[in-house]
């Protein structure tokens, strides 16, 4: 197997074209390369250097072949440095984040601005969905409502959201917020949510009608404030948006996870933003 140094003194001499360049280039003497060249050349069992008519070097064939793979390594070393150099000096770089759509209306939206001062190099994408995508392939961060279970992936607490039955005040029609109402219609969370109990609290209701089942907390929402029924939603968005608690039904605080893979952990941009969002979502 060929060794960096290797690699790196055939490309030295196939550039300068002579031993002696190479060795200028690489700030080593002559025997030094010639020495690694013999052994690169022993452990391929070829020559990769011949003497051009007239004067200096060329790659044989062979030497051609292992020119292009020391090229592409070169050029991913380089790559790799020079992203480690920029991490260091300041996070910049596109981050790719994945939430749902109320965490991203209300919790995540307000904060780009304070995000964009702290970081102004980074660039948020964000993916608004309420499946759970895969953080080693279609983005490198996720805000959720519910633990992931995964063993691969890393889990910061980032804050708490409570969370109670809302519904608006036409469809209380002067009841009591305190009494269950009856019937109860509600508007439920679909299946992914359902396996992650956002409709527990429907559990042991008398007289429970489903008006709609949905995946958007915000079609939920909207859905309750035009008097479909009662649905589960963060309490601060709800009354803000004009919707009424049901104090039959006991607020439930909801932590925020903030999720990434440990591949992308490691990135810095990656860790600027995670940090960000850890502490100002604990705020």
């Amino acid at each position: 197997m060929q060794n960096w140094d290797q690699l790196r003194i055939l490309l030295a001499v196939s550039r300068a074209g002579s031993v002696s360049g190479g060795a200028r280039a690489l700030g080593v003497d002559k025997a030094t390369v010639s020495r690694h060249l013999s052994a690169l050349e022993e452990s391929l069992g070829t020559r990769v250097l011949r003497k051009k008519p007239g004067a200096g070097l060329a790659a044989t064939e062979a030497g051609q072949s292992l020119l292009a793979v020391a090229m592409r390594a070169e050029q991913t070393l380089d790559d790799v440095v020079r992203a480690a150099r920029v991490d260091r000096e300041a996070p910049q770089g596109i981050v790719r984040v994945t939430t749902t759509d109320v965490l991203a209306v209300h919790f995540v939206a307000p904060l780009l601005p304070r995000l964009r001062e702290a970081l102004p190099l980074i660039t948020l994408e964000m993916v608004v969905t309420p499946q759970v995508l895969d953080l080693s392939r279609d983005a490198e961060m996720a805000l959720r409502l519910s633990r992931p279970t995964r063993a691969d992936e890393l889990v910061r607490r980032a804050g708490s959201i409570e969370t109670a039955i809302v519904c608006s005040p036409e469809y209380l029609r002067g009841r009591d917020p305190a009494e269950v109402p009856r019937p109860l219609e509600a508007i439920a969370l679909g299946e992914h949510f359902f396996q992650h109990g956002e409709n527990a609290w429907m559990q042991g209701v008398d007289e429970l009608r489903i008006t709609l089942r949905t995946t958007s907390l915000g079609v939920a929402m909207a859905a309750a404030l035009g008097g479909l029924g009662a649905t589960l939603a963060p309490r601060r968005v709800a009354e803000a948006a004009g919707l009424v608690v049901l104090t039959a039904f006991k607020p439930v605080p909801r932590p925020v996870w903030l999720v990434t893979h440990p591949d992308f952990a490691r990135s810095a941009r990656v860790r600027a933003v995670s940090d960000f969002f850890v502490e100002a979502l604990s705020d």
